[in-house]
């Protein structure tokens, strides 16, 4: 197999099925570094208790996500029409509906099964919320801004990270919640801020399509711990009776081992097209 059609096998429903049970597995945590994430842009929760245990490095004004989001008072009974309403249908079988409101000059998005043809809201708001982040170690100032949505958006509840400015959505039951950083919060290292995960081979076969390996032979890492490991420790090739072919397959020189490159984040998550996310260039078209 060369490396366009293990790209293409990247694609396959197989390897996405398989991807996601190892990711379950390993709690959504690299497995070096020990900081959580998600692999895709917007993911479905069950929902307030799942969101404690998925944001659990972080809390609000010293109270769990959930308690915090619960405790959100309605005060406003007038419902508003929303501005510039737009939706983008995205894989996932789920939609990105997008609007803007006169509190803030970025537009609001977040991820549903469904909308309204005529979407209005009551909104709740507060400036400079207090959110603790273990992995950062400290305190950073968000703003937050909370959504009673008229109109039906469908059953399941889900969580959008923004691909760019480090907004997080979060859409249960009918209302929408969003932090936004805060003009005084630092540039990349916002209040929420998940690490972008891979799943990685311990070690290549010949032949071999990339779900069927066993699960001990792979592990889910960051990005950052992805390109790390490739440094540090050998990836061998194999062939399909055990030899070895190659003792270590040689680092992506485009991604640095990486498997992305940030600077394309906006454009099919910023996979290395050369390596094909794997981070190593499969040899297998030209032995030696």
């Amino acid at each position: 197999m060369n490396i366009e059609e293990y790209a293409q096998s990247l694609r396959s429903k197989e390897w996405q099925d398989k991807r996601e049970a190892i990711l379950k597995r390993d709690d959504n945590t690299c497995q070096k570094c020990g900081r959580r994430g998600f692999s895709y842009r917007s993911f479905k929760i069950s929902g307030y208790s799942e969101l404690d245990e998925l944001m659990k490095e972080c809390s609000v004004d010293g109270q769990s996500i959930s308690t915090f989001l619960k405790s959100v008072e309605w005060k406003d009974k007038t419902y508003i029409p929303m501005k510039d309403f737009e939706t983008k249908y995205v894989k996932g079988k789920r939609w990105i509906v997008s609007f803007k409101d006169d509190s803030n000059e970025r537009p609001f998005s977040f991820a549903a099964d469904d909308y309204p043809i005529h979407p209005s809201y009551i909104k709740y708001e507060k400036q400079d919320l207090k959110v603790w982040h273990n992995h950062f170690n400290g305190n950073y100032g968000v703003r937050f801004y909370a959504f009673k949505l008229f109109g039906y958006y469908g059953h399941s509840n889900y969580v959008l990270l923004s691909k760019d400015n480090g907004d997080i959505s979060i859409y249960i039951n009918g209302i929408f919640f969003c932090f936004k950083q805060s003009k005084l919060g630092i540039f990349r290292y916002i209040a929420f801020d998940f690490a972008t995960l891979h799943v990685h081979h311990k070690l290549y076969i010949e032949n071999r399509e990339p779900w069927q390996y066993k699960d001990e032979n792979l592990i889910t890492l960051c990005s950052d711990c992805h390109a790390e490991i490739h440094k540090t420790e050998t990836t061998p090739l194999l062939s399909e009776t055990g030899h070895v072919i190659y003792s270590d397959l040689p680092i992506c020189d485009r991604c640095d081992g990486r498997g992305e490159l940030p600077q394309y984040k906006y454009y099919m998550n910023g996979i290395c097209f050369k390596c094909h996310g794997t981070g190593v260039l499969l040899l297998t078209d030209n032995k030696q």
